[in-house]
């Protein structure tokens, strides 16, 4: 994923437990409008795919995701990921992801350091419904990986503590293309309801060898937890 810019402050060992902290922020700045052309919202069901017990935790200050461990490949260096627009400014990213692979792929010429796949919680978004909120974060982070949407479905859930989601699962095609980027890559978006207003666990992936498998997204999707 050579598009997306690794900003880190500093390199931490992943943890049981990382807080992001009320001040973790989600970088979205001038983003163009983006048609999808989605699939008619699926049945309503429960995300059930339980994570493993020695997964590790991210948690903000309204809800919480487990992640693979180390031992799997994934960890949490700490700072910001986020994708970049053509000059360089930060479009759309997550603050305190969990990274696979991260740096397996050194980049070639300015591209910056890429990974398989990474997951975030972004900040409470106030004052609108779940699927408005939903549709508009999908929206800008379509457009903030910059490539070619083909496909994307919608689905109305329920977590496994019973709060009420919205799901998305969007492929996109990439356009410039070196050594370090797949030719597609896979958006998932899980917004929940939260005290402070609608909480989104965003995850990309490669589509190609040695990414995040299907039951592997499906589990640290469904992991996903209001806090009380």
């Amino acid at each position: 994923m050579t598009s997306l810019v690794a900003h880190l402050a500093g390199r931490v060992a992943a943890r049981l437990v990382v807080p992001l902290g009320i001040a973790a922020t989600l970088v979205v700045i001038g983003c163009a409008a983006v048609v999808l052309a989605a699939r008619p919202d699926a049945p309503a069901r429960v995300m059930t795919a339980a994570p493993e017990a020695t997964w590790e935790v991210l948690r903000s200050s309204y809800a919480e995701i487990s992640v693979p461990p180390r031992s799997e490949g994934w960890t949490v260096p700490g700072g910001t990921l986020f994708y970049a627009d053509g000059h360089g400014r930060p479009v759309v990213g997550v603050t305190g992801p969990a990274v696979l692979d991260d740096g397996y792929c050194p980049g070639v010429g300015s591209a910056a350091p890429s990974n398989r796949a990474f997951v975030g919680l972004t900040p409470p978004l106030a004052g609108t419904g779940l699927r408005p909120a939903h549709r508009r974060l999908v929206m800008r982070w379509t457009a903030g990986i910059a490539g070619d949407p083909l496909r994307s479905r919608r689905t109305t859930t329920r977590l496994a503590d019973g709060a009420p989601a919205a799901v998305s699962r969007t492929t996109i095609r990439l356009g410039d293309r070196d050594p370090c980027t797949p030719s597609r890559v896979e958006l998932h978006v899980v917004s929940t309801v939260t005290r402070a207003g609608v909480v989104s666990a965003v995850l990309v992936r490669d589509l190609g060898p040695r990414s995040a498998t299907d039951p592997t997204v499906r589990r640290i999707l469904a992991s996903l937890r209001v806090l009380r």
